[in-house]
């Protein structure tokens, strides 16, 4: 999964551990005890405003569309799935493969 051109918080059990606003060299630590969770699901909230992501052990990451910074268009997201198509969202085109 590739994460870009959006806001982001990463939620461990209901607290915020991570976010896109912090200093780079605490995402290290952080993603190292992410490795290995799994995806379980993904929702859109009203008018685009959110989109959250629930992973195994407790792990929630809230993607917010910053229409100050970026273009409605721009993609939050991209799942890339080995021998398939990728899946990908944005603001303007809702979930679409690419």
């Amino acid at each position: 999964m590739w994460i870009y051109l959006c806001d982001w918080e990463l939620f461990y059990k209901g607290e915020v551990i991570l976010a896109s606003s912090d200093d780079n060299s605490l995402y290290c630590n952080v993603i190292n005890h992410f490795d290995g969770v799994q995806f379980s699901s993904i929702s859109e909230s009203t008018f685009g405003s959110e989109i959250e992501l629930t992973f195994s052990h407790g792990y929630t990451l809230i993607l917010k569309p910053n229409t100050e910074v970026y273009d409605t268009e721009d993609d939050l997201f991209i799942f890339y799935i080995e021998g398939e198509s990728e899946i990908a969202y944005s603001v303007e085109l809702g979930f679409y493969t690419s």
